[in-house]
């Protein structure tokens, strides 16, 4: 009698559980650009692949369904951009070399130049700077908010030598405030875009307050509160008008 034939049609059912620190989940949708005809179509995330484990099995296993007999060589897998620590760890050189206090220089102007990156595999650029005169210009009354980490974030894409405006996409940007800010990330202060350049390019700000020892602070109360305003000091609204017609 001749031996039956044992026909395997799958390798089973499995489990991959979805990485915590993931950027993205399943079903998540985000942008594609198309470079071929500069146009940004949805797309949904079917499964997320932690390093090690092939693509094939992340999906069957994300989507309750068996596991195939043949997978991908993993080196060709597409993998998700996270922010560069290396990165985060130059831009941090670069704004300890001065602090901006907003004035226009010729060393200002040097400084935003030398504190400005670009990280091509999150279509990430960065501004990061040591802020300061708040308070001290007459513009906001609450001396805890003088100076600042200022982290600038928007993201573009470079095709063909032309710049594409991109949507912010919050989970990087959550991403490198982290990497940028570690645990303080939670006292800082984000401000949407404000002036007519800065929407066009969907440009986010992330400030983290410090004292006079650039260690990082939680400031009582608000930007205009007096509660712990130097006697005597005035705002430039004080002394000049709050608006052009009184100056």
């Amino acid at each position: 009698m001749p031996n039956p034939i044992l026909l395997v049609n799958d390798a089973g059912h499995g489990e991959t559980p979805v990485p915590s620190d993931a950027l993205l989940k399943p079903g998540d949708v985000l942008n594609i650009h198309n470079s071929e005809d500069d146009t940004q179509r949805p797309a949904k995330c079917v499964a997320v692949a932690p390093v090690g484990v092939p693509v094939e099995y992340a999906i069957a296993d994300q989507t309750g369904t068996a596991r195939p007999l043949m997978i991908t060589n993993p080196a060709h897998l597409l993998r998700i951009a996270v922010p560069s620590q290396d990165l985060v760890s130059w831009a941090k050189l670069r704004a300890a070399k001065l602090v901006f206090d907003g004035r226009d220089s010729p060393a200002s102007r040097r400084y935003l130049i030398d504190c400005r990156h670009y990280h091509s595999p999150t279509q990430c650029n960065i501004i990061y700077t040591r802020d300061t005169g708040h308070h001290s210009s007459g513009w906001w009354k609450n001396p805890d908010f003088e100076r600042c980490y200022h982290l600038s974030m928007s993201f573009v894409a470079y095709e063909r030598g032309q710049a594409h405006a991109l949507p912010f996409d919050k989970r990087i940007g959550a991403k490198w405030a982290t990497a940028f800010f570690g645990s303080d990330v939670d006292m800082t202060w984000i401000e949407p875009p404000y002036t007519e350049v800065g929407k066009s390019r969907d440009v986010y700000h992330y400030r983290l307050f410090c004292d006079e020892a650039w260690s990082p602070i939680k400031p009582r109360g608000e930007v205009y509160s007096k509660d712990w305003t130097p006697s005597g000091w005035k705002s430039f609204s004080d002394l000049h008008g709050a608006t052009p017609e009184a100056r």
